[in-house]
C-alpha cells in the first residue's frame, strides 16, 4: 500500500487559510445616493475598462464629482479607495477633502460586479493618507459582506 505524503506549511496548517486581495479601476461618484449624488460620501462605484488606450467607465452618470480610484479589498477585513489625484478637480477637493477627513453621510453598498462581492461603507468620518500620487481612504470592515461565490 503506497501512502500519499501530506505537507504542511510552517506554521503547521495543512491547508493553509486563503487571504482573498481583491482590486480593481473603479469610477467613483461623491455624493450621497438618496440625494441625487448631492452632500457627502460616496454616491455609485463603477469598475473601469481599458479600452482604446484609457480607462473607461460604462456610466452616463453626467456628475462631475466623478473621479478614478484604485479600490483593494482584502475579504472581511477592510476596503481601500486610492483616489488618483489627477482625477481630482480643485472644486472636489476643497469640497471633500479640505477638512482633512472624508465623510460619508450614507451608508453604500458596492455591488457585486465590481469586486466579487457586495461590500457596505457604514456612514462615518474617515481619515484619509495623502502620498505623492494618491489620496487613500481605509474602510474597516466589521460585517461580512455576502459573497456571490
Amino acid at each position: 500500500m503506497i501512502r500519499q505524503r501530506e505537507s504542511f506549511n510552517i506554521i503547521g496548517f495543512k491547508n493553509p487559510p486563503l487571504v482573498r486581495l481583491e482590486q480593481c479601476f473603479a469610477e467613483v461618484v461623491l455624493g450621497r445616493p438618496s440625494a441625487g449624488c448631492k452632500h457627502y460620501g460616496i454616491c455609485k462605484v463603477e469598475r473601469l475598462h481599458f479600452a482604446k488606450g484609457r480607462w473607461q467607465s460604462k456610466s452616463s452618470c453626467g456628475c462631475i464629482n466623478r473621479t478614478k480610484a484604485l479600490l483593494r479589498y482584502k475579504h472581511n477585513n477592510y476596503l481601500k479607495i486610492s483616489f488618483w489625484k489627477t482625477s481630482l478637480k480643485q472644486e472636489i477637493l476643497d469640497k471633500y477633502f479640505a477638512e482633512g477627513c472624508f465623510m460619508v453621510d450614507e451608508e453604500y453598498t458596492i455591488p457585486s460586479e465590481v469586486l466579487g462581492t457586495d461590500i457596505q461603507i457604514p456612514k462615518g468620518i474617515y481619515n484619509f493618507d495623502e502620498s505623492s500620487g494618491f489620496l487613500t481612504i481605509r474602510f474597516e470592515l466589521t460585517q461580512k459582506p455576502k459573497s456571490r461565490i
